[in-house]
């Protein structure tokens, strides 16, 4: 699939416009919010938790690490990371809180490959800048390849790449170095923008055994007519086989690892982290939507959350129906579905909608409007916004939901109409645009 694109995509300049608009905004904000209040806010996570995700994380494997005082140069570690000795929990035994075993086997083996590295003397920065660079690598490659294939000119090779790695939630992820957010977003997005290749489902079998989640941004770029069960199945026995692999793996390099830690703390999770509010910030799902109108408002949750979907469900099924489908569209449905649906949908998670930006660029000359409702809605939905309140959610959870509802209000009322689609037609990757 090929695409002739001038220079001069306006979108681009809307994009950037927005783009760099939001930031601007955003630090005003914390530097006006700053003077007057005793209170500092900030865009991210306090300097005291950064690389969190990696580094707390990884030293709370104590049958790996052991004491992460005698570790190798420990007391060359910065003091932040000295402090996480005392972070999560080990796993104890069924009902142990606070553990990181409620990650599937391919995430957790990432974490044993990260405590590994600190046993063996290598300096936590170190570490997470390694995989940063990793990471930023991978997604200029994966931006190229697009440019390619899809014959981008230069100057909206540049744009994607300017916006993704300095994205909020590319950032955030950095911030917060939650690396397997970063690699499930990478290997779904090198998946969908090479569905034509050899073992195409490998990429999302691997996706899958990092974020389960992520197969509903997928969904819409599955074929499922009469012909193409195989196609699923063949997805299934992927992931499958990588799961028992790297469970296997896992129990072998740490053998508290097993289904019985996975599952119950997997529960204790759900809890404890889910129900009591921890999850509650830098969070933009239906479920924490509905949490914040039950507990700034007082109004009921379950009225909150099927109000709120049988819209959105409304508003996918008209689309479906009635507008040429695209994969712009086909893109923007399957990431706002992982959102909504999502419960614990961390701002990290957001660079999925850096697929639907993608395809909006590349489409743009051929479907003007989609392209610029869906670019447009996206931008915002990965631009910062700051939080200066202080009722324990982050404003993501209560705009970011209402901007994919937007979306696809203006995509009803703006894009051409047409006669029924047939269902199973609208999922085939290679429709009518």
């Amino acid at each position: 699939m090929k695409s002739n694109i001038s220079n001069d995509n306006n979108l681009l300049i809307k994009i950037f416009f927005i783009f760099i608009g939001s930031y601007a905004i955003n630090y005003f904000i914390i530097d006006v919010y700053n003077w007057y209040s005793s209170k500092l806010i900030t865009l991210f996570f306090n300097k005291t938790d950064i690389h969190a995700d990696a580094i707390k994380a990884a030293l709370s494997l104590k049958s790996i690490i052991g004491d992460p005082s005698s570790l190798p140069m420990f007391k060359a570690w910065n003091g932040i990371f000295q402090g996480y000795i005392v972070g999560y929990s080990d796993y104890s035994g069924v009902g142990t809180p606070g553990t990181i075993y409620h990650h599937p086997p391919l995430t957790f083996f990432y974490f044993e490959t990260i405590a590994f590295a600190m046993r063996w003397g290598f300096n936590p920065r170190s570490i997470v800048l390694f995989i940063a660079l990793l990471s930023i690598s991978l997604l200029v490659l994966i931006i190229f390849n697009i440019k390619r294939k899809f014959n981008l000119s230069s100057l909206e090779f540049a744009c994607l790449v300017t916006l993704s790695l300095f994205c909020y939630p590319f950032i955030f992820a950095l911030n917060r170095a939650n690396f397997p957010a970063i690699f499930s977003f990478l290997l779904l997005y090198f998946w969908i923008f090479n569905l034509s290749e050899k073992n195409k489902f490998l990429p999302l079998a691997f996706a899958l055994n990092i974020r389960p989640n992520i197969f509903f941004a997928a969904l819409p770029f599955l074929k499922f007519d009469r012909f193409n069960y195989k196609y699923l199945l063949t997805l299934i026995i992927q992931a499958f086989l990588i799961f028992i692999l790297f469970l296997y793996i896992s129990n072998d390099l740490n053998n508290k690892y097993s289904v019985e830690s996975f599952l119950s703390s997997l529960n204790e999770y759900k809890k404890s982290y889910l129900f009591m509010g921890p999850g509650d910030a830098y969070n933009s799902s239906l479920h924490s939507l509905s949490r914040f109108f039950s507990i700034v408002f007082g109004i009921n949750y379950y009225a909150t959350y099927f109000s709120y979907l049988l819209i959105y469900l409304a508003l996918v099924l008209y689309v479906y129906l009635f507008i040429r489908i695209n994969n712009t569209i086909r893109s923007f449905i399957g990431a706002s579905a992982c959102m909504i649906l999502t419960p614990v949908f961390a701002d990290y998670h957001l660079l999925i909608f850096l697929v639907p930006l993608t395809f909006s660029v590349i489409e743009y000359k051929i479907t003007p409007y989609i392209s610029n409702i869906i670019g447009l809605i996206t931008i915002l939905l990965i631009s910062p916004k700051v939080n200066f309140l202080n009722h324990g959610f982050t404003p993501n959870t209560y705009i970011n939901p209402f901007l994919v509802l937007l979306g696809f209000i203006f995509i009803c009322k703006y894009c051409k109409p047409v006669t029924y689609n047939s269902v199973f037609k609208c999922f085939k990757v290679n429709c009518e645009k």
